[in-house]
């Protein structure tokens, strides 16, 4: 079982986690970047990175897909809209 995965199981349907520390990141991912968020919820999980760390995380991470961070509250709200809709 990987970390993302042992974290997804405390999580309930409709909840999600938004994971910023460094630390927390690269024990979930393996990854380390000086910027980046880790949503995720029971089903699914994204890295958002930015411009500096995204072709180097798209190689190096292999828990979850990575994706670019644009404006971070919309990446977040748009990410809970697919993934969290009652």
């Amino acid at each position: 079982m990987t970390h993302i995965e042992a974290l997804q199981q405390t999580l309930a349907p409709g909840q999600a986690a938004l994971v910023r520390s460094p630390a927390a990141r690269h024990w979930l991912s393996g990854f380390f970047a000086d910027d980046g968020t880790v949503l995720l919820t029971r089903d699914t999980a994204v890295y958002l990175l930015d411009s500096r760390y995204i072709e180097a995380g798209q190689k190096a991470v292999k828990t979850m897909p990575c994706a670019l961070m644009t404006r971070l509250y919309e990446n977040i709200a748009t990410f809970l809209g697919e993934h969290c809709a009652n």
